[in-house]
């Protein structure tokens, strides 16, 4: 079964988490295919029809950022992730441009992909108090964020630091954060991110499931997994196959304005098509 293939996995590929998701996200495909259900009724059922995307506003110069954050909120988007962890005093020109440009209840995510040092990510959430954001992963370790933390009057969502799940169960001890961003691939597959994912939801986390990126296949597990999220719990999604030019499948999960489904069918709902892919480098049978 499932668990017994990533019992093997855990011993013949000691760590190697990026490896290990690609065929573990394949087995579950398999497993529900085999059901002839979707994805998402073999990961908790079906919690809600589409779940809300947001959109990145790249690191850029205050006036390209300003203007690119209007331009998604024209195209309907309600939520933004706005890159920081630069040089600070211009990353709070950059967040205060943005702020100053979208409609007032727009969502600001400040992420620093732990850029900063604690002394770095003190100046900016001080200068930037005024502004209503949810800070993402300014410094690399727990112990860091939590020194951030502590004088913080805005959530903090992490990232980086959510590798297992002892390390979500030391940042639940500690209180280290409000939410947390799961990729599949960093934790080694749909079945560790479940695993972490319903956990995380019972000890009162705010989830997002993504993944540090992906097309087609990666995009419609996250989707099963994010729509399988309860929708209290659930912060928002990506639509990551949008921002590739390499196509992995003939179809692929919807997206309707600001909102991603998911494909029809069962298992991930998608057909891989392998000419797309190329030559296959390893096969297993």
């Amino acid at each position: 079964g499932l668990a017994g293939i990533g019992r093997l996995m855990d011993t013949v590929f000691k760590g190697h988490p990026y490896v290990k998701a690609a065929l573990d996200m394949a087995c579950w495909d398999l497993a529900a295919r085999a059901a002839d259900v979707p994805l998402v009724a073999m990961l908790g059922g079906r919690e809600s029809e589409t779940a809300e995307l947001y959109r990145v506003v790249t690191h850029g110069t205050v006036d390209q950022m300003a203007a690119l954050a209007k331009r998604i909120v024209a195209e309907g988007y309600h939520r933004l992730q706005v890159k920081v962890g630069g040089n600070v005093r211009d990353d709070i020109e950059r967040v205060s441009a943005v702020a100053s440009a979208v409609p007032k209840g727009t969502v600001i995510f400040c992420d620093a992909n732990a850029g900063w040092t604690p002394y770095q990510a003190r100046q900016f959430a001080d200068a930037t108090r005024g502004i209503d954001y949810t800070f993402e992963q300014p410094c690399t370790t727990i112990e860091e964020n939590m020194s951030v933390r502590r004088m913080l009057d805005k959530p903090m969502v992490l990232d980086e630091s959510v590798t297992s799940l002892g390390e979500m169960l030391e940042i639940h001890r500690r209180g280290a954060a409000d939410g947390l961003t799961l990729k599949i691939s960093r934790l080694g597959g749909v079945t560790q991110t479940r695993l972490i994912r319903d956990v995380a939801v019972e000890l009162g986390f705010m989830v997002t499931i993504e993944d540090t990126g992906g097309a087609e296949i990666d995009t419609a597990a996250m989707a099963h997994l994010s729509l399988s999220t309860p929708e209290e719990r659930r912060l928002h999604a990506i639509a990551f196959h949008e921002w590739v030019t390499v196509r992995t499948a003939s179809n692929k999960p919807p997206v309707a304005g600001s909102r991603m489904g998911i494909p029809d069918g069962p298992g991930l709902g998608i057909d891989v098509v392998p000419d797309l892919l190329g030559k296959p480098f390893f096969e297993i049978g």
